[in-house]
């Protein structure tokens, strides 16, 4: 125990008072009749009763309280980790005062004297008992400061995820966050420690004073990709228990989303980090929910990622209209919410960025970045809680990468989410050659891949004889139908693979009814036929480039196969789609290694279909229905393959903010086979490299990059806000597009159920007034105020005493 006011515990002295009073009190007179002689003894004998202390125990009242009004003016405080031993002695004081109480009772009422001094020597034992075990806790106890200035290990860790970008009426939520984080900051004694942690992954460290605090707090803004929030809190904590100081406190703004508080915090054990042998107190302010308006676009929609040069190309997005914290009953609605509930029209821009070869650069410090301009505008009227679909055109642009956005006209609530990004990269014809015997089969599968893009694919057809006189590099796929057993195990399709291009095989009777070796292929064991009704597709591999289009929703089971090869993997062989009922691949993928990998930058890719396309003539109509009526699955699954061979399927330019992303260039060398390109890599040194600059959006500074001359492409492996990335350095608009994902910007909030369970029902505190805010550092350092208890006793004691005296001094007959 100690006092806050020590030197009041001094005003004990004034107990003195009462005895001093007690002795110097005149008696009320009385009239008595006395002979001369006798009123002179009696006069000596009264001179005497002054000096003597009658009421005894009313003097013991009296000095009682004065001792407990002083003890309860020094601010009596105790150590939390000694409460309960403090609970108990003042258990054994109430025994005493109890005992007091009756004792005064038994002294007024008359009572016997054996009784009023029994009462009184348990009264004195029970004060005797708590006064020696109080001293000896207050001796060996553990100290509590009573500096009001104590300094902290102060940690404030300010979640400004996307959501901190929200405007309501009070302002930006990031400007409000900044601000309380401030006045908390300037609370703090001088002598404290502080760590300012945003949701960066920085390392958590205290900075040098509070006034770089303050400077560290003014430059956080919201973040677009953020780390986990579990891992900051437990940052903060770790970097707290390094401190000397034994007062310890989080405390965490944020606006309780649950696009934040993710599932993970549950099971992210923070109830033992923050209470552990010397706990850490956490207190939660919340911001509260987002009110106001939002209009939102979602991320762009384009018709074909890679289209031709000279076509135009559909792009689509949706507009939503959200309103937050409003209420919308009618006979509850305000002006502003009235407002706030009308349909309105917006207006959408669709802009392109100029091709500019020699931007972006810096110039004068600044980043300057390719002009922009309009190609098309469109306009909505949406209703509050709804949303439309908008459709606008990019017109035709030569071949190269090329970057552009929608933006909402106006401002809103939420700015991140009014302009969307998006690229495409404009390719040349891709070369695809059709092995085939069948000219009917050959041209319905030229169909199917020329279909809608009769200028990103130019289709050729060969026969089965003519392929040891065919060049197959000239081309960027090769379609082989039906093949026969020595196309099969021809080494100009293996030579083809092994330099790094893409091959589609479709099995059938005509590789014979004997098993066949094929590196392209793999082994086939054996025709296998279905019983009636047959079987159908099922995907296996939805995620994959080829399938995904065609994983959900697609009607298979209309689809039956009665025939197909079986055949047997290599254990790197991948099979994305196969039969139901079985582990038979129906089509699997297979990668070829070159036999230099220097002579290669890229693997060639097999795409092997164990069961014939289209299947339309009389030697392969029998096995299977893929192309019967209505074959839009099998139509788009051919397109697919081919897509994903001839890498146009690669080019997807567009990504999500914080996700690597693969930037990819022509090759610039020429070379025309696997040896001339290894003679090249032999002639270039090992420390070569070539510099190249990528530009980030809002114009942040450049960061080399540097990569071999061979090399085709690069990851980037951050992308920290949505906007355009410009790569300058291989060719003319390199770059890619990075857009924040829609449910990074919620509404919902968690309750404190869910605050309880991550951190535990006693593990926090949580308000909304900055005031409300108690710096007092850990919970077991923390003090407990005795005043109240004390100033109850006090009062106690003087209500005994008032007792006592009237009726001592009341008029006696």
């Amino acid at each position: 125990m100690t006092f806050l006011n020590a030197t009041l515990v001094f005003g004990t002295l004034a107990a003195i008072i009462p005895i001093v009073l007690h002795l110097i009190a005149r008696r009320e007179p009385r009239k008595v009749v006395f002979p001369s002689i006798a009123f002179l003894t009696k006069r000596l004998e009264t001179n005497r009763s002054k000096l003597k202390v009658r009421r005894w125990w009313l003097l013991a009242m009296r000095i009682a309280a004065i001792a407990a009004l002083a003890v309860a003016l020094a601010r009596p405080a105790i150590h939390q980790s000694m409460s309960l031993t403090w609970l108990t002695i003042a258990l054994v004081v109430a025994l005493g005062v109890a005992l007091l109480a009756m004792a005064s009772v038994a002294i007024v009422n008359g009572q016997s004297k054996n009784v009023s001094m029994g009462l009184a020597g348990g009264a004195l034992a029970a004060i005797v008992v708590a006064g020696i075990w109080g001293a000896y806790t207050y001796a060996s106890g553990p100290a509590v400061s009573v500096e009001s200035n104590e300094p902290l290990a102060f940690a404030i860790v300010m979640d400004n995820s996307p959501t901190s970008a929200w405007r309501d009426a009070e302002g930006p939520r990031i400007e409000r966050m900044r601000g309380i984080a401030v006045e908390i900051a300037s609370r703090l004694p001088p002598t404290s420690r502080i760590a300012v942690i945003d949701r960066s992954m920085a390392p958590a460290a205290f900075s040098m004073d509070i006034g770089g605090a303050i400077s560290q707090i003014e430059q956080v803004e919201p973040r677009q990709v953020v780390g986990p929030l579990a891992s900051r809190i437990d940052a903060a904590a770790r970097l707290l228990r390094t401190s000397d100081l034994e007062s310890r406190q989080i405390l965490l703004i944020t606006d309780l989303s649950d696009a934040t508080w993710d599932e993970s915090l549950s099971e992210s054990g923070l109830i033992d980090v923050l209470g552990q042998d010397s706990p850490i107190g956490l207190s939660i302010f919340d911001l509260g929910p987002m009110k106001g308006s939002n209009r939102s676009l979602s991320i762009p929609r384009l018709a074909d990622a890679t289209p031709a040069s000279g076509v135009p190309t559909p792009i689509s997005t949706t507009l939503s209209y959200s309103i937050y914290g409003v209420e919308t009953e009618a006979n509850n609605r305000t002006d502003d919410s009235k407002s706030a509930s009308t349909p309105r029209s917006v207006a959408v821009d669709l802009e392109m960025f100029e091709s500019d070869p020699s931007l972006p650069v810096i110039r004068d410090g600044v980043v300057v970045y390719p002009a922009v301009r309009s190609v098309d505008r469109t306009s909505a009227t949406i209703e509050p809680g709804g949303s439309s679909d908008l459709l606008m055109t990019i017109p035709s642009l030569p071949i190269g990468t090329h970057h552009g956005r929608i933006r909402l006209s106006g401002d809103d609530a939420m700015p991140l989410d009014d302009v969307r990004y998006f690229s495409l990269s404009v390719l040349p014809p891709s070369r695809v050659l059709i092995i085939s015997d069948d000219v009917d089969e050959a041209e319905a599968i030229g169909r199917v891949i020329a279909s809608e893009n009769s200028d990103k694919f130019q289709i050729e057809r060969i026969g089965s004889p003519d392929l040891e006189a065919a060049d197959l590099s000239e081309y960027d796929v090769v379609v082989v139908l039906d093949p026969v057993a020595n196309v099969l195990t021809s080494n100009v399709i293996i030579d083809y693979a092994r330099g790094g291009g893409g091959v589609l095989v479709a099995l059938g009777p005509g590789a014979g009814n004997d098993a066949t070796a094929s590196a392209i292929a793999g082994n086939l064991v054996r025709r296998w036929r279905v019983p009636d009704p047959g079987a159908f597709m099922q995907v296996t591999s939805a995620s994959s480039t080829v399938t995904d289009v065609v994983a959900t929703d697609t009607p298979w089971s209309d689809f039956r196969i009665r025939q197909y090869w079986q055949v047997d993997l290599l254990p790197n062989d991948q099979t994305l789609i196969q039969y139901s009922n079985t582990d038979h691949p129906a089509l699997f993928e297979r990668t070829i290694q070159p036999d230099d990998a220097a002579a290669t930058k890229s693997k060639g890719r097999v795409l092997v279909m164990t069961t014939p396309i289209p299947a339309l003539v009389k030697t392969t109509r029998s096995w299977n229905d893929l192309f019967a009526s209505d074959p839009w699955p099998a139509w788009l699954l051919v397109r697919q393959c081919v897509e994903y061979l001839s890498d146009r399927s690669d080019w997807n330019a567009t990504s999500l903010v914080g996700r690597p992303t693969t930037i990819r260039w022509h090759e610039t060398r020429t070379t025309d086979n696997a040896a001339s390109d290894a003679s090249r890599s032999a002639t270039v040194a090992a420390d070569d490299s070539t510099r190249l600059q990528l530009f980030p959006p809002s114009g942040a500074s450049p960061i080399p990059i540097e990569v071999s001359p061979l090399a085709s492409q690069v990851v980037v492996s951050e992308t920290p806000r949505a906007g355009t990335y410009w790569l300058r350095g291989a060719e003319i608009g390199l770059g890619f597009s990075a857009n924040l994902p829609a449910e990074a910007i919620t509404d919902g909030r968690i309750d404190e159920s869910r605050l309880d369970t991550i951190f535990g029902p006693q593990g926090y505190k949580i308000t909304t007034q900055p005031k409300r805010i108690e710096l007092s550092g850990n919970a077991a350092n923390a003090r407990v105020s005795l005043q109240s208890p004390a100033m109850l006793l006090a009062l106690i004691v003087f209500l005994l005493e008032q007792i006592l005296s009237n009726r001592f001094y009341r008029h006696r007959t």
